[in-house]
C-alpha cells in the first residue's frame, strides 16, 4: 500500500509524527502499552526516518514479546544511527529472550563501545552469569564497581535462574515444564513470592480457581503490596462469585500500580453484577481504562 505521506514535504510531515510519539511516549509513561505501540507505529508511518519513534516502537514490541519484531526493528535502527549505542543495547535484550545469551553479549559488546553506561556492563554481567562464566563476571564487577552479590541468583541452578526458565518455557505454550520448574523452586523455598505467583497464575488460566487462590494467597502474604498478586487476587475472587472481594483488591491493585489492565476489569464486572460496591466509575469509564492498558506481567529482573 502506497504511504500516503510520501508526497508530503518533509517539514511537514514531521511535526505530525512528534505529536504522535508525544502520545506514544505519554501512553507508555502510564503504562498504557496498546495505545503506546499504536502511536509509535503511526509515528514511524508519518516519519519512517526518524529515531526516537522507532527506538520505541522497538522497546514496546519487545515488552508484547514480539521478539523477531522487535529485533528487526532495532538492526536496521542501528545500522542507520550506527553511532546510537541503545539500539545495540535492544538487540541484545531480543537475543536474550530468544535465549541466545552470547549472542546477545556480542552487541553489548559493540554498545560498550560507543557508551560508558553501567546499565549495559551490569546486563552483560547477568549474561555472563546465565552462561556460568562466573570468573569474567566476577572480574567485569570489580572493573566497574557493580556489587557482584547481587545479581549472583542468575546463576544457573538457583531459583531465579529456574523462575527465568520457567517463565520463558510458559512464554513458548510448554506450560506443564514450566509449572514442573516453579514446584521445584517451591519445594526448596516454600515462600518464594514469584514462584507462588506464577503457579497461581498457572492455575487461574488452567480455570481452577480455587487451588490458584491457594497460592495466590500465599504469595500476598509474603509481598501484600505487590500490585500483580493483588489484581489476579481481585481476578480469581471474581471467579470464585465473591464480588466484595475481587473489587477490594481490584481497587488496591490500581492504587499501587494503575498500569494493569485486569482490575479494572474486575471493576467493570463486579460493578455490572452490583451497584452497592462503592466504585464511582461508570462500566464504560472502566472498560475503556481496561482497553488502553496491556495484561499482568511478571518481570523478574530489569536491567
Amino acid at each position: 500500500m502506497r504511504n500516503r505521506f510520501a508526497g508530503k514535504d518533509l517539514r511537514l510531515r514531521k511535526p505530525l509524527s512528534a505529536i504522535h510519539f508525544l502520545l506514544g511516549f505519554y501512553n507508555h509513561s502510564l503504562k498504557r502499552h496498546d495505545r503506546a505501540l499504536h502511536w509509535f507505529e503511526e509515528s514511524k508511518k508519518v516519519n519512517p526516518e526518524g529515531y526516537l519513534n522507532r527506538f520505541f516502537l522497538a522497546f514496546t514490541l519487545l515488552h508484547f514479546s514480539r521478539t523477531e519484531e522487535s529485533l528487526r526493528e532495532a538492526e536496521k535502527l542501528a545500522e542507520d544511527f550506527p553511532e546510537k549505542s541503545r539500539p545495540l543495547y535492544l538487540i541484545s535484550s531480543a537475543y536474550e529472550m530468544m535465549h541466545r545469551c552470547q549472542d546477545a553479549i556480542l552487541f553489548l559488546d559493540k554498545a560498550s563501545l560507543l557508551s560508558n553506561s553501567k546499565e549495559i556492563r551490569i546486563f552483560k554481567l547477568v549474561l555472563l552469569l546465565k552462561l556460568g562464566r562466573v570468573e569474567e563476571a566476577k572480574q567485569l564487577a570489580k572493573e566497574h564497581r557493580i556489587r557482584f552479590n547481587k545479581y549472583k541468583h542468575f546463576l544457573p541452578g538457583t531459583p531465579m535462574s529456574k523462575l527465568v526458565e520457567a517463565q520463558r518455557l510458559y512464554s513458548m505454550g510448554e506450560k506443564d515444564a514450566a509449572l514442573s520448574t516453579e514446584e521445584e523452586v517451591l519445594r526448596e523455598d516454600p515462600l518464594n513470592f514469584e514462584a507462588n505467583l506464577m503457579i497461581g497464575m498457572y492455575y487461574a488460566d488452567a480455570e481452577q480457581y480455587e487451588t490458584a487462590l491457594a497460592y495466590l494467597l500465599e504469595a500476598h502474604r509474603s509481598c501484600p503490596k505487590n500490585a500483580l498478586a493483588l489484581a489476579d487476587m481481585a481476578f480469581v475472587y471474581f471467579k470464585l462469585g465473591n464480588r466484595k472481594l475481587a473489587a477490594l483488591y481490584a481497587k488496591k491493585s490500581i492504587r499501587k500500580d494503575p498500569g494493569f489492565g485486569l482490575p479494572y476489569r474486575v471493576l467493570a464486572d463486579t460493578l455490572e453484577g452490583s451497584k452497592r460496591l462503592g466504585i464511582n466509575r461508570t462500566i464504560e469509564e472502566l472498560r475503556g481504562e481496561a482497553a488502553l492498558r496491556g495484561d499482568p506481567k511478571i518481570i523478574l529482573y530489569d536491567d
